[in-house]
């Protein structure tokens, strides 16, 4: 396997983006766990997998805010992108019946779904949002870019 470390960032990436109206919502429900435990070393490198759960909740029933620009450092963590397979939005979007079949399997380096619902800002309750639930997949898109397709 020539993946070395995938960071946090990249992950998160996945979520969308930090809370816009972060004084409206709760995230007690998050979290961010990281396997396997310990270290690597430059000749022993390992390879990081990292898991983010990002809730977010609002008071009295309403939609949360919208999310739009999360933003996790990790520190002590050195990403490698450049020493394994990319996969580009241009190259995904080049190839339309094939989408990111098109790119190597080994460029995927981030997946998972997201669970919201949208609706008017001027109607924040629950029961008029709309449910929306992508399947996000992210690529390497090389030393420090990613590629997004739901």
């Amino acid at each position: 396997m020539r993946r070395i470390v995938i960071i946090g960032t990249l992950v998160a990436a996945l979520v969308g983006a930090a809370a816009a109206y972060a004084t409206s919502n709760n995230y007690s429900e998050s979290a961010l766990a990281f396997a396997p435990k310990g270290a690597g070393s430059p000749a022993r490198p390992k390879i990081v997998n990292m898991t983010e759960t990002l809730q977010a909740n609002a008071p009295s029933g309403d939609r949360a805010a919208p999310l739009t620009d999360i933003k996790l450092e990790v520190y002590g963590v050195r990403t490698n992108g450049n020493l394994f397979p990319t996969c580009t939005d241009s190259q995904i979007e080049a190839n339309i019946l094939k989408y990111e079949k098109a790119c190597p399997p080994q460029s995927r380096i981030a997946q998972g779904p997201i669970h919201s619902e949208l609706g008017p800002s001027s109607d924040p309750a629950q029961s008029t949002g709309t449910p929306c639930n992508p399947y996000v997949k992210v690529f390497n898109g090389g030393a420090s870019t990613q590629a997004f397709r739901a």
